[in-house]
């Protein structure tokens, strides 16, 4: 049904924008950065400045390399919490992960992984990776190494010619 699916989407996209501008964006650039440039939510109401002749495209160059920032939070590990937020004992190496659903079909497995997801911070946004993404991206089973995201990095930056 059309109108179930454009509600759904109308709050799928305002839980994104909630996420992104009340959790995200402050931490990434600081409350107080946040705060000055307006993109703070409200307390309460609404917001009723919505302008659509606003431009709201972001740049060649930032799409293509400083959005990578990014990259430097990714863990090395993911963590899996039961039902109750304790940490379980099965640190799964990020490599190990790639394609590989298997724990994802196992009873409570999504379940896990989603309450790993939450309960475990992001890594620092640094000029580091971990060696999981920058030796052992999309490791095929049976290789022992995969691509180097921050080689695709540069190697895209260059595709856009910054």
């Amino acid at each position: 049904d059309e109108k179930l699916f454009q509600e759904s989407r109308r709050i799928v996209g305002a839980e994104v924008q909630h996420i992104s501008f009340d959790e995200f964006l402050p931490a990434v650039l600081g409350e107080s950065v946040a705060q000055i440039f307006g993109l703070k939510l409200a307390s309460s109401g609404y917001y009723r400045g919505y302008d659509p002749a606003e431009n709201s495209d972001i740049s060649n160059v930032f799409a293509a390399a400083a959005f990578r920032f990014g990259h430097s939070m990714v863990p090395r590990s993911f963590h899996r919490y039961d039902k109750n937020h304790r940490l379980l004992l099965n640190d799964t190496p990020l490599h190990s992960e790639f394609f590989n659903p298997t724990e994802l079909f196992k009873p409570g497995g999504v379940d896990r992984l989603i309450l790993g997801l939450v309960n475990q911070a992001a890594q620092s946004v640094d000029e580091h990776m971990t060696s999981e993404v920058t030796n052992r991206l999309f490791q095929p089973q049976g290789r022992d190494f995969g691509l180097d995201l921050m080689a695709l990095n540069v190697q895209r930056a260059r595709d856009h010619g910054i």
